[in-house]
This record gives C-alpha cells, structure tokens and sequence, in this order.
C-alpha cells in the first residue's frame, strides 16, 4: 500500500491565462507590402477565436507572428498563470490532486 507521505509529486506549469493582439500590424521580414493591418483582440482561457478569410489573407501570418517568425509592430501579450499540482496517492484506488494558482506574467 502507498505511503500519503512519501508516495506523492508536485509540478509546476505555466498555463496562458489570456492572449492579446494589441494594434499587431505583421508582414514577412523585409515584405511589408504582405501586411495584415491593425490587429485587436483579447482572447481568455477556454475561448475559441476563429481567424476566417480568403486563401493567401494572411491568416497564418498571424500565428507566425505569436511565434515571432514574422516581423510585426504593436503589442502580442500573453498572459500566464503558475499552476501547482500536487498528486498523493492515498491507497490504490484513491489519489488526491492539490491545485494551487500563483500569478505569473511573461
């Protein structure tokens, strides 16, 4: 049988809270002619944004630019929180998970 004490981990992750584009202008490296003009929007946690347009618009562009493989101007923000998780296994059929949230801004 496990030992609540000594039979347990605790992990610490990073988790985006909320995600803004804030006036994101962004084009290809040395092509500002490609650009997608004054972006805003603030998405959070367990929202879905929906990017639609016509083939060629520059929808991908925007996520190149979130993952900084395309040049853009304004502000691309990422809010996160800290999560802590800690699991003790209490017996073989019983295990409890402690979450603790700490702020944490990148």
């Amino acid at each position: 049988m496990s030992d609540p004490i000594y039979d347990h981990y605790q992990k610490e992750e990073k988790v985006i809270n909320h995600l803004t584009f804030d006036h994101v202008t962004t084009f290809y490296h040395g092509y500002p002619e490609t650009a997608v003009k004054d972006i805003n929007f603030t998405a959070s946690a367990n929202e879905i944004i929906d990017i639609t347009g016509e083939v060629a618009c520059g929808k991908s562009l925007l996520g190149k630019a979130l993952v900084s493989e395309a040049d853009y101007q304004g502000q691309i923000l990422l809010r996160t929180i800290l999560m802590v998780f800690t699991k003790f296994h209490v017996s073989n059929t019983l295990t409890l998970i402690a979450v603790k949230e700490l702020p944490w801004t990148v």
